[in-house]
């Protein structure tokens, strides 16, 4: 992976953390916040699946199929599902309810203008993204691989 890929990867995970902590804010219910101090790494792989697909082909189906193409291990229905209403709760996607009646599928997924943000940065195009906070990941990347602190 490139320096520039790594670099937009890690932008990508620490605004997605900021993103769910600052939806934490105002969620009370305890399944959703019970990662205080992280977050699964299932729920991050669920957003970045979706952020990859056109909308159209949003369903819990084709979001299971790519999860295993693009990360080689298999997701259940159950844990997509699951994983979806957390990015719901945090206000990264909106979904509704399947009215044929299996209320453990989905049939219209869509990202909120928040998810859009973050699905434009792990595509590599949001603009605010690459200045101040590019500089910092990349300096410190930088220091990390030549063994050294960032505080050096």
């Amino acid at each position: 992976m490139s320096l520039t890929c790594t670099v937009s990867n890690i932008q990508f995970d620490y605004a997605f953390n900021r993103a769910v902590e600052t939806a934490k804010k105002s969620i009370s219910k305890e399944d959703v916040t019970n990662f205080t101090n992280g977050i699964p790494n299932q729920t991050v792989l669920i957003f970045k699946t979706i952020c990859c697909l056109p909308d159209e082909e949003l369903n819990t189906r084709v979001i299971a199929e790519w999860y295993y193409k693009l990360f080689g291990v298999a997701i259940s229905t159950t844990s997509t599902v699951r994983n979806m209403k957390k990015l719901a709760e945090y206000g990264l996607l909106d979904v509704a309810d399947n009215p044929h009646g299996k209320s453990h599928k989905y049939t219209w997924i869509k990202l909120t203008q928040s998810g859009r943000k973050l699905q434009k940065l792990f595509m590599g195009s949001a603009s605010d993204w690459k200045d101040k906070p590019r500089t910092i990941v990349e300096r410190t990347i930088k220091a990390s691989m030549a063994g050294r602190g960032t505080w050096e």
